[in-house]
C-alpha cells in the first residue's frame, strides 16, 4: 500500500566473510577438540615410563617447570642443561629416551650425558640420577589442573559460539577460546612427549592476537574501528609472523634452542595483547556514559584483574629471564575467572534470568552458611549448658534443630532475598503494588483509546522509556498498526505496518517478548531480514511485549531503551507481561461489544444476499446477483465477474452491475470483453494465493495488465475476490471504486467473500440442474435416435443419419463414424457430418488400426478415449477439413467382445466433453452398434440371397449352354468367362491333363498379355505353381496374397490373390479352373463355393465335349480306313476271282468233289 514499508521474507544469503568466518571458527574448535582428546592418552601413555627428575623439551633441553623431590633437579639439571644420552646411548628425541628409560626401569640409577653452560660456551658433563615415578601431585598440577581449565575455556567458548556465534565480540571470544583451549591441553605435552608441540607455539600469538581483537570489538566498538572495521584484525598480521618464526626455530638442527627467542616474542606479545585488551577495557569504562557497555567493561575488567595478575607477573619474569618458577596452583585456577566474566557478560542480556539465579543464589548461600552456623551454634551450647559429650549424635537435639528449621526457614530465606536485593538491586521497584493500583483503574474504562492513554502514561512513568507505543491489530487492513504512540514521530508510526506473516508478529505470537538488547548494536533472533531489522530500527523500539488473547496476538507493547541507559531487567518483563496480559482482557472485552453489533448488521445483510442468490436456477442470474448484492454491502460503484482460464493466463467478463453511483464509463457494458492476466501481477498474486487482495491507479505495485483493466472499467481501485469451486479458482469478482481512492474493511471483504461463497454454491446448484436438464435431453436424444435408426437397414444411410443426429441434438462441431475392415487392419471413414465429411469420404480417409491416431487407438483397444484438449494428446492427428478441433472424444463400437468401428465427437472448446456427455454417447454407441450389425446381416442377407439367385440362373444359364454344345473349345471358353463373371477377377486359365504324358495342357485363358500367350497349348509340368499343387492333392487353393504362396508362378505382374480349384470326374482329376486378381484377398469363401459347383457342372460338360470329340474322331478314322482298305483291296480280289473261275471250270485240270467245294 501506498506509504507502507514492504518487507520480504527472502533471508539475506551471508557473505562471503562470514562463511569464512564461520569455517575458522568451526575449524579451531575441532582442532581444539581433537587435542584435548589426544592430551589425556599421550599424557597417560608417558607416565607409563620412568622419571628421571626433570621435564624436557623438544630438543632435550631442560625445561623450568619442576617440581619438590625430583631426582634430576636435585642432581643439578637446570635449564638450559641439554640431555645428549644416558647410559652412552644418544637421544634425540622423546621417543628414543621413553625407550632407554623403560628398559632401565623405576629406581635404577642412569648416566646422563649433559650439555651445559661452562664461563661463555657450552660444555658436557656427566650426571648420575636416579629414575623414579612420576608424582601425582605434580601430575594433576601440571596436566589435570591446566586440562580442566582448558576444558572450561572450550565449553564457554563453544556456548557462546551458539548463541553469540553471529555478533563480533562473540566471534573474537569464541576464537580465543579455542586458542586458549589448545594452549592449555598441549601444555603438558610440550615438556613429555612433545607430539603437539607445534600446536602450543602456535597458539600463543593467536591468543594474545584473540585478546586485543576482543578488546577492540567489545564491549563496544571504537570510532577508528567503526570507520575502519578491516583494522579490527591488524592483530593478527604480527600473529601470524611470530608463529611462523616460532614454527621456524623448533627444530633448528644447528641450534637446539634457537627457539627461545622466539618463545620469548610470543610471551611478550602475549602481555602485549593483554596491555592493549586492559587499556580499552579501562578507556571503555571510563569514556561510555552509564548504561549497558559500561556494565560490561566492569565485569570484563574485574575478571580480567583476577585472571591475568599473576600470569602477567610470571611472563614478566620469564621475559626477563629471572628463572621464578612456575607454580600451576598459583597460576591456573584464577584463569577461569577471565572466560567466566566475559561469557557473562555477554550474555547477561540474552539469558535474562542471570540477575535472578544470582539473586537467588546468594540468597541461599547465606542461608546455607546461616543454618549451619546456627547448627553448630546450637550444639556447643547445649554441650556446655546441659555437659553433653557429644550432642550432634542426639536425636533429641537433631529433631529440635529440623522443627525450628521447618518453623522458620520460609520467613528467613524472604528476609534475607529482601537484603540482598537491597543491596545489590537497589533500583527495583514495587511492581506489585502498581499492578494493583492498575487493575482497579480498568474497572472504570470503557473506552479503548482512554485504556491505551493510561498503559502508556503507567509503562513511562514507572519504566521512563525513551518512546513507547502500543500498536494492535486492525481489524479492516488486517495488520498490526499503532493506536497509541509516545516519542515516535506520527508520520513514521503510519508507514510502518506489520503483517501476519512478519518475523516480530510470528515471534510475539510463538514465542512471547522479544528484546532487542543493545550490545553491538542490537542483537536479533535468527532469520530476521534485513527489511525486518530496518523496520525495527526505524520505530527505535529494543523491547516488545505481546497482547495477546488464547486465540491470536492482538498486538503487543513496544518501548524504546532507558532514559538511564540501563537494560530492562527480568523484574521489568515480568511487569511489563502482568502489565499487557490485564490489558489485553479489556481490550479483547471492547473488541467483542463492537465484533458483535458488526455481525449482527453482517448477518442481516448476508441474509438478504442469500435469499436473493438461491432464489434462482440460471446460472446467468446468479452472477448477476451477486454483482448487485456486493456492490449494495459495500457501496461499490461497480461489480465486474469475471471467467477466467489458469492455463491460459485469460479473464473474460461473464456478469457486471453498475450502482446509481456510477461513472457514464462505467456503465458501458463489457460483456464478454477478455483481460489478460499475464500483464496483473496482482490480479495473479491474490488468484494463487487464493486471498482478496487491492488494486489502485495509485498503487506503484499494480502491473500494467490491473492498471489497463482498470482504465477501461473506470475505476480508481478495485478489491480482487477469487472465486474457488473445489479447490480450483474459476474466476473473480472486481468490486471498483470510481470516487476515490479506497481502502475496503476487513468486514467488508468477509462479507463479499461470503457472498461470493453463497454465488458459487448456487452456481453449483444451477449447474446441478442444467446438468440433470441437459441429461434429460440426452437421453430423450438417445430414445429419438435409437427409435430413428432400428428401422434403417441400409448401413450408408444409417450412418449418415446417426451423424446428423448426434450433432443436431448435442451441438458438437463435427461427428463421424469409421467402420473396420475384416481383417482388421484399417478403420475407414464411413460418415461424417458436413463439408469435412464429404471432402473424408472422397478422399477414402481411413487410420491404421493401432498405429495412427486417435480413432486408430480405440480402433485397437476397444477403450473410449477422451482428450478434452488435443493440444495435450499425443496421438491426435489433425486433419485440414476439421481446423478448430479442441476436443475430441472416441468411442469404439462394440458387439460383444468384437469391433465394429469407432464413434467419433469434436468439439472447437477446451473441455466440452463431460462424463454425462461420455455416458450418454457410450450407450448411443451400443445402440448404433447393434444398427450397424443389423443393416450390415441384412446386407449381406441381401446380397447373399441376389447373389445366389444369380449363381443359380447362371448355373441354370451354364447347365443349358454346356448341355446345347459339344464343341470342346467352346465348353471351355464360356467355362472360363463365367468364371471371370462371377468373381470379378483380372484373368484366368482352364488346363486339363493329360495323363499319358503327365503334363497340363492350358486350353483356355483370359486376361493374360500377348506375351504370355506362348505358353498356351504347351505342356505345364504338374509339379510347378499353384495349378500344379491343385492337380496334385485335388484340393482347391485359396490365396489371398499369392506372395505368402510359396508354390505360386507368376505370370501376371500385377496379380495378388489367385483362386484355382480341381475338374473333377469321379475321383479324376480332369483339370484345374484358375482366376487371378490385382486385389488383395479379392476372393472369399462363396467365390470358392461357387467355383467349386462351376467345376462340377462343367466336368460332366467337359467330358462329354471330350467323349463326343473322340467319338467324332474315331468314326473319321473308320470311314478313313474303310476307304482305303477298298482302294488297296479292289485289284488283288478280281485277279483272284479270274483264277478260282478258271480252276473252279477244270482249266488247270480236274479237281475233286472236295475242292469244289472249298472253291
Amino acid at each position: 500500500m501506498p506509504g507502507q514499508l514492504s518487507v520480504t521474507r527472502q533471508q539475506v544469503k551471508p557473505g562471503l566473510w562470514t562463511r569464512g568466518v564461520k569455517v575458522l571458527l568451526v575449524s579451531a574448535f575441532t582442532l581444539a577438540i581433537v587435542v584435548n582428546l589426544m592430551a589425556p592418552w599421550l599424557a597417560w601413555r608417558w607416565t607409563g615410563a620412568p622419571f628421571m627428575g626433570v621435564l624436557l623439551e623438544h630438543t632435550m633441553v631442560v625445561s623450568d617447570m619442576y617440581g619438590q623431590g625430583w631426582s634430576g633437579r636435585l642432581a643439578g639439571l637446570t635449564s638450559p642443561d641439554r640431555i645428549l644420552a644416558v647410559n652412552g646411548q644418544p637421544v634425540p628425541n622423546a621417543a628414543e629416551l621413553e625407550r632407554v628409560l623403560k628398559a632401565a626401569g623405576p629406581g635404577s640409577q642412569v648416566t646422563l650425558t649433559v650439555e651445559g653452560q661452562s664461563g661463555g660456551g657450552w660444555s658436557q658433563r656427566q650426571v648420575n640420577v636416579t629414575l623414579m615415578d612420576f608424582p601425582s601431585r605434580d601430575f594433576i598440577s601440571f596436566f589435570w589442573l591446566p586440562y580442566i581449565i582448558g576444558l572450561v575455556y572450550l565449553l564457554l567458548g563453544l556456548w557462546v559460539y551458539r548463541l553469540k556465534g553471529n555478533t563480533r565480540g562473540g566471534q573474537s571470544f569464541s576464537f580465543f577460546c579455542a586458542c586458549s583451549a589448545i594452549f592449555t591441553a598441549s601444555f603438558f605435552d610440550m615438556v613429555t612427549t612433545h607430539r603437539l608441540v607445534p600446536l602450543w607455539t602456535f597458539s600463543l600469538p593467536l591468543i594474545a592476537a584473540s585478546m586485543a581483537h576482543l578488546g577492540l570489538v567489545f564491549p563496544a566498538e571504537t570510532t577508528l574501528i567503526r570507520r575502519y572495521p578491516p583494522l579490527r584484525l591488524l592483530p593478527y598480521l604480527p600473529a601470524l609472523a611470530l608463529a611462523a618464526w616460532a614454527e621456524y626455530a623448533l627444530f633448528n638442527p644447528r641450534d637446539p634452542r634457537a627457539y627461545f627467542t622466539p618463545w620469548r616474542w610470543n610471551f611478550a606479545y602475549i602481555g602485549l595483547g593483554l596491555l592493549i585488551f586492559f587499556a580499552l577495557l579501562l578507556y571503555t569504562r571510563l569514556r561510555t556514559p552509564p548504561g549497558v557497555v559500561r556494565y560490561q567493561a566492569r565485569i570484563i575488567l574485574l575478571g580480567s584483574i583476577i585472571t591475568f595478575a599473576p600470569l602477567v607477573f610470571w611472563i614478566v619474569s620469564a621475559t626477563l629471564q629471572l628463572k621464578i618458577p612456575f607454580q600451576p596452583f598459583l597460576y591456573y585456577p584464577p584463569l577461569i575467572a577471565f572466560p567466566i566474566c566475559v561469557a557473562y557478560a555477554l550474555l547477561r542480556y540474552r539469558l535474562l534470568d542471570v540477575d535472578l539465579v544470582i539473586s537467588r543464589g546468594l540468597a541461599y548461600s547465606i542461608l546455607t552458611v546461616g543454618v549451619t552456623a546456627a547448627y553448630f551454634l546450637l550444639i556447643g551450647l547445649v554441650g556446655q549448658l546441659f555437659a553433653i559429650a557429644s550432642p550432634a549424635s542426639n536425636p533429641f537435639i537433631l529433631a529440635i534443630f529440623v522443627l525450628m528449621l521447618v518453623i522458620f526457614v520460609s520467613p528467613l530465606r524472604d528476609r534475607v532475598q529482601l537484603l540482598v536485593d537491597s543491596i545489590f538491586y537497589r533500583d527495583r521497584k514495587d511492581y506489585r503494588s502498581i499492578l494493583q493500583d492498575f487493575s482497579r483503574a480498568l474497572t472504570t474504562i470503557l473506552d479503548l483509546p482512554h485504556l491505551l492513554d493510561m498503559l502508556v502514561e503507567h509503562v513511562q512513568d514507572v519504566l521512563h522509556a525513551e518512546r513507547t507505543a502500543v500498536i494492535l491489530l486492525d481489524r479492516h487492513t488486517d495488520s498490526y498498526i499503532s493506536h497509541k504512540a509516545k516519542g515516535i514521530p506520527e508520520q513514521v508510526m503510519q508507514m510502518i505496518r506489520f503483517s501476519e506473516e512478519n518475523q516480530v508478529v510470528r515471534w510475539l505470537a510463538a514465542r512471547g517478548p522479544l528484546y532487542l538488547h543493545g550490545e553491538e548494536g542490537k542483537w536479533y533472533p535468527d532469520g530476521f531480514s534485513v527489511e525486518e531489522k530496518a523496520r525495527l530500527e526505524a520505530l527505535g523500539v529494543v523491547l516488545c511485549i505481546p497482547l495477546r488473547t488464547k486465540e491470536q496476538l492482538i498486538g503487543w507493547l513496544a518501548l524504546g531503551p532507558k532514559l538511564s541507559g540501563d537494560l530492562y531487567s527480568q523484574d521489568d518483563l515480568a511487569f511489563l507481561s502482568a502489565l499487557a496480559d490485564q490489558t489485553s482482557l479489556v481490550i479483547q472485552s471492547v473488541r467483542l461489544y463492537e465484533e458483535t453489533q458488526q455481525k449482527v448488521r453482517e448477518l442481516l445483510l448476508l441474509f438478504r444476499a442469500s435469499t436473493a442468490i438461491s432464489s434462482s436456477l440460471e446460472i446467468g442470474e446468479v452472477w448477476n446477483t451477486m454483482a448487485q448484492r456486493m456492490a449494495q454491502i459495500v457501496d461499490a460503484t461497480s461489480v465486474y465477474v469475471y471467467e477466467c482460464n489458469m492455463d491460459e493466463q485469460t479473464s473474460s467478463v461473464i456478469a457486471e452491475y453498475a450502482g446509481h453511483r456510477a461513472l457514464e464509463k462505467e456503465r458501458v457494458s463489457h460483456l464478454g470483453e477478455a483481460f489478460p492476466l499475464g500483464e496483473s501481477p496482482i490480479t495473479k498474486g491474490a488468484l494463487r494465493a487464493r486471498r482478496p487482495l487491492s488494486i489502485g491507479l495509485s498503487d506503484p505495485t499494480t502491473g500494467e495488465g490491473d492498471r489497463v483493466r482498470l482504465l477501461r472499467l473506470g475505476g480508481r481501485t478495485a478489491l480482487i475476490i477469487p472465486l474457488i469451486v473445489r479447490g480450483r479458482v474459476i474466476g473473480f469478482v472486481d468490486l471498483c471504486e470510481s470516487r476515490r481512492d479506497r481502502r475496503f474493511t476487513e468486514g467488508e471483504i468477509r462479507l463479499c467473500q461470503t457472498v461470493a461463497n453463497q454465488a458459487i454454491i448456487a452456481v453449483e446448484n444451477a449447474g446441478l440442474f442444467q446438468e440433470e436438464r441437459k441429461r434429460a435431453l440426452q437421453l430423450e436424444t438417445v430414445r429419438e435416435v435409437s427409435q430413428k435408426i432400428v428401422s434403417i437397414l441400409n448401413l450408408d444411410e444409417l450412418l449418415a443419419q446417426v451423424v446428423e443426429l448426434i450433432q443436431q441434438r448435442f451441438g458438437y462441431y463435427h461427428v463421424q463414424v469409421f467402420l473396420n475392415n475384416p481383417d482388421n487392419q484399417w478403420t475407414v471413414f464411413r460418415a461424417g457430418t458436413g463439408r469435412a465429411g464429404e471432402a473424408m469420404i472422397k478422399e477414402g480417409h481411413q487410420f491404421k488400426i493401432g498405429e495412427e491416431g486417435i480413432i486408430g487407438w480405440v480402433a485397437s483397444s476397444g477403450e473410449f478415449l477422451l482428450a478434452n484438449d488435443v493440444s495435450k494428446e499425443p496421438r491426435f492427428l489433425p486433419h485440414p477439413a476439421l481446423p478448430d478441433t479442441k476436443a475430441e472424444l472416441a468411442i469404439p463400437l462394440l458387439l460383444g467382445e468384437r469391433i465394429l468401428g469407432v464413434l467419433d465427437v469434436q468439439s472447437e472448446q477446451v473441455n466440452a466433453f463431460t462424463e454425462s456427455d461420455l455416458f450418454v454417447l457410450q450407450s448411443l454407441a451400443d445402440q448404433v452398434a447393434i444398427a450397424i450389425e443389423n443393416a450390415r446381416l441384412y446386407t449381406m442377407t441381401d446380397q447373399a440371397l441376389a447373389k445366389r439367385l444369380e449363381e443359380l440362373a447362371i448355373m441354370q444359364e451354364i447347365d443349358r449352354q454346356l448341355n446345347a454344345t459339344l464343341d470342346y473349345d467352346r465348353v471351355m471358353d464360356f467355362t472360363l468367362d463365367c468364371a471371370l463373371q462371377m468373381t470379378r477377377a483380372n484373368g484366368g486359365i482352364i488346363g486339363i491333363v493329360d495323363q499319358e504324358q503327365g503334363v497340363m495342357l492350358f486350353l483356355a485363358t483370359r486376361g493374360y498379355p500377348l506375351e504370355n500367350e506362348s505358353f498356351r497349348r504347351q505342356p505345364w509340368p504338374l509339379n510347378k505353381g499353384i495349378v500344379g499343387h491343385v492337380v496334385r492333392t485335388g484340393q482347391p487353393v485359396l490365396a489371398s496374397d499369392v506372395t505368402q504362396d510359396p508354390d505360386y508362378v507368376s505370370v501376371i505382374p500385377e496379380t495378388r490373390s489367385q483362386l484355382t480349384v480341381p475338374i473333377r470326374r469321379e475321383d479324376r482329376v480332369m483339370g484345374v479352373i484358375s482366376v487371378e486378381s490385382s486385389k488383395l484377398a479379392a476372393f472369399d469363401e462363396d467365390d470358392l463355393t461357387f467355383m467349386t459347383r462351376l467345376a462340377d457342372h462343367a466336368a460332366i460338360a467337359i467330358e462329354n465335349a471330350r467323349l463326343y470329340s473322340d467319338l467324332k474322331r474315331a468314326n473319321e478314322a473308320k470311314s478313313e480306313f474303310v476307304s482305303i482298305v477298298s482302294h488297296e483291296l479292289k485289284t488283288p480280289m478280281t485277279s483272284i476271282k479270274g483264277y478260282a473261275d478258271l480252276l473252279f471250270k477244270g482249266t488247270a485240270g480236274e479237281i475233286g468233289e472236295m475242292q469244289q467245294k472249298f472253291l
